[in-house]
Formats: C-alpha cells, structure tokens, sequence
C-alpha cells in the first residue's frame, strides 16, 4: 500500500544495517535511525525491561504455580534465552538460521517455517516467559521474527498448535506506531489508535482497527485496542498478544513487558536472503 513505500524500503535494508532497522532513543541516538515505521526505541525498552528480568532473576508467574526460566539463561546452543543484543534488535546468525527447520518445536505452514516455545525439547525453552523484546530478539536471531496475522488461514493454523497443547496466549508482531517510531506524527497514521498499528515483523501497515471487510483480515478483540496515548506520545498498550477470552482468539494491545510464550516464523525472503549472501559458506534452507 502507499502509505508503506518507506517501511519497504526499510524492510530490504533491515539486515544490512542493524541502525536503520530500529533507534535507541535514549542510548543510541547517533546511530542512523531515520527510516519511517522503524521500531525505533524499542531498543531502550529492551534494556529496561532486560534491568527487570535481571532484577527478578526467577519470576514466579501465575500465583506461583509456575517459575518461569531465568534471565541469565541459555539454550542448548549457548544462546541467551533472552538475548538483549546491548539494547538494539538483533541479527541473525548465521549457524542458528542454518539449524531453525531442525529445531524441535518446528513447524511448516504455506511454506514458511514456524517455531514454538512450548514444544521444544529443552525445559528452559519450554518455561520460558518473554516480554515483547527478547521475544523477538530470539526469533531474529535465527532468520525469524514474532508471527504476524496476515490471514485467516495462519491464524488458524497457530491457534491449533495452540489448542493442542492448551496455550491460551502468545506474543504477535503487532505494534503501535507511537511516538518511540520515527514518522508517526503523520496524518495519516492518525488517530493511532484507528491507523496506528503495524507488523514489526514485515513492517506492513495493519488494517485500520475499525476496517471489517471480507478483503482484510481484522482480528481485535471487543473494544480493542484500549490502550490510551500519554502525554508525551507514548502509548501504554503498545504491543499486540494473541489471547483467548470467552472462547475466542483474538488481537489484544497491551503493555511491552508482559512476559508469554512464543511463537515464531521466517523473516521475509528477501532478508533471508541477505543472511545467505553474507554466508556462502553455510547452507541456510
């Protein structure tokens, strides 16, 4: 769509170059960040909320039922279960996107490759809470991203991964173009909480909130998104989960740091790609 030319534009490069795809606001401000709809900021959200995990080095969650896996933890390969990346999105590696279709909790849907947290073979993986951030720091890092809803038809074949093992809500891509991205105080992103929302993922637009059409895929929940925008521009709700609630799966807006459970799917091609060209050397499927 028009209104995304310099988000594509952006997307190519993503991988190129890490500064382009996203700004630290407050800890990186001399980098190049100028490219409209970056998730720009979220690099100093994930130092913050990387500070809180460090600080609560074991969570309990729900009631203490449950303890989630450490801050400091790692995975079988030595990847940070959370990685941080020192505050910026991270980039693939290429080992890791060699090894993705091998990883137990991988699955294929219209020919992409899908990961999920909760059927990995490894405890720290499967007990694993991420917020937004680290979240999709430990897809990226294996040429994935957090999935986006792009159609009914990959909803539906991750609600049922779902189902199965009766997870009730995971992270999605989704993401409110507020002030922490450069380029939102455009008009035509507004009112926010109407146009304001885009994949993080693939950096298209999502469709406008109040759009229900036969031609688009619009799964909010009623009266999502709720989230309100605070005085300095920021929203409070400013990332996207896949929740059941009365017996649906639907789009829900909600505060960065909550911590889920995970699922992930390939970058697109052409990001892919780059990691391929950059690594000859490796066979990357």
């Amino acid at each position: 769509m028009a209104n995304c030319k310099v988000l594509l534009v952006v997307l190519v490069l993503a991988l190129a170059s890490l500064a382009e795809c996203q700004r630290n606001n407050r800890q990186n401000n001399n980098r190049n960040n100028r490219n409209r709809g970056n998730n720009n900021r979220v690099n100093n959200n994930n130092r913050q909320n990387n500070n809180r995990q460090s600080n609560n080095r074991n969570p309990v969650i729900n009631n203490g039922g449950f303890r989630a896996t450490a801050a400091n933890a790692k995975d079988r390969t030595g990847n940070e279960v959370y990685p941080g990346c020192d505050g910026t999105v991270c980039l693939p590696k290429a080992n890791l996107c060699a090894n993705r279709k091998n990883k137990p909790g991988h699955f294929t849907f219209g020919g992409k490759s899908y990961w999920i947290s909760w059927a990995s073979d490894e405890t720290a993986l499967r007990n694993a809470r991420w917020n937004w951030f680290t979240g999709r720091n430990y897809c990226r890092k294996m040429c994935m991203d957090m999935v986006s809803f792009e159609s009914k038809g990959e909803q539906d074949f991750v609600e049922g991964l779902m189902k199965s093992s009766n997870v009730k809500d995971v992270h999605n891509a989704g993401r409110l173009c507020d002030a922490e991205v450069e380029g939102c105080d455009a008009d035509r992103f507004k009112p926010l909480n109407v146009n304001g929302w885009f994949w993080a993922s693939t950096l298209r637009m999502m469709p406008p909130t109040n759009l229900r059409s036969n031609r688009v895929f619009n799964n909010w929940g009623p009266g999502q998104p709720d989230g309100t925008i605070r005085a300095d521009g920021f929203g409070n709700e400013a990332c996207t989960a896949l929740l059941l609630k009365n017996g649906a799966y639907n789009w829900y807006d909600e505060p960065c740091n909550t911590r889920r459970q995970l699922v992930c799917e390939d970058l697109p091609v052409p990001n892919i790609n780059f990691v391929r060209n950059q690594n000859p050397g490796i066979n990357i499927p």
